[in-house]
């Protein structure tokens, strides 16, 4: 769903500017939709250093969460698809304008 770069820890950038530390190891933060399961589920894991080599690694992130593996259950996942789709349709005009086209690239229905 979405890949974004993770602040460095307060301490290692504090140590890189107000001591002249080491620059911080970059991570990056990705939250993965499980769909296509049973019991559909979100769950987000820290990928790094960056960029990636044969060290980098990644674990869930269960950062300000008490579960073990961070997994945040969707009940709806099924029910909110007709809503996406029914917006993007709405939204085709714009699209289409805004690439310069003049076909439809939303031929999901």
């Amino acid at each position: 769903m979405v890949i974004d770069v993770n602040p460095p820890n307060k301490t290692d950038a504090l140590n890189y500017f107000d001591e002249g530390g080491e620059v911080p190891k970059r991570w990056a933060k990705a939250s993965i939709s499980f769909g296509a399961t049973e019991e559909p589920y979100v769950q987000e894991f820290v990928v790094g250093p960056l960029p990636i080599t044969e060290e980098s690694m990644y674990f869930p992130d269960t950062f300000g969460s008490h579960a073990e593996d961070a997994k945040i259950r969707i009940y709806d996942m099924d029910d909110s698809t007709g809503f996406v789709l029914d917006r993007i349709m709405e939204m085709d005009d714009i699209i289409r304008d805004l690439l310069e086209s003049e076909s439809s690239f939303l031929t999901l229905r």
